[in-house]
């Protein structure tokens, strides 16, 4: 099937019919029933789902970096000893501070 030439004919179609303003008979109280017979949304439900998502999206992400921290690429030496470098890192702006008299 050719889909661009029947969405054209479509179109085609529809830009041939006139305008009309009208509106069906009761079209507003059919809406409003329509609306006011739908269940009522929860909110746990809706807050369940999307904490499930980011828990997914958040062990991605921690496997990811793990697989990077493991096997790091080859030229590239990690240091033996991750606790001083930590420490120097925490202590950096401390060691900076003058003492204003």
């Amino acid at each position: 099937m050719n889909w661009e030439r029947i969405i054209d004919e479509l179109l085609a179609a529809a830009r041939s019919e006139p305008a009309n303003g009208r509106v069906p008979y009761a079209f507003e109280r059919r809406i409003l029933a329509r609306l006011a017979g739908a269940p009522p949304a929860d909110a746990w439900a809706l807050w369940g789902r999307a904490l499930w998502r980011s828990a997914a999206l958040c062990l991605a992400v921690m496997t990811a970096s793990g697989l990077w921290w493991i096997w790091p690429a080859p030229h590239l030496s990690r240091p033996l000893d991750f606790s001083q470098e930590f420490q120097h890192a925490v202590f950096a702006q401390a060691s900076q501070v003058d003492v204003v008299e």
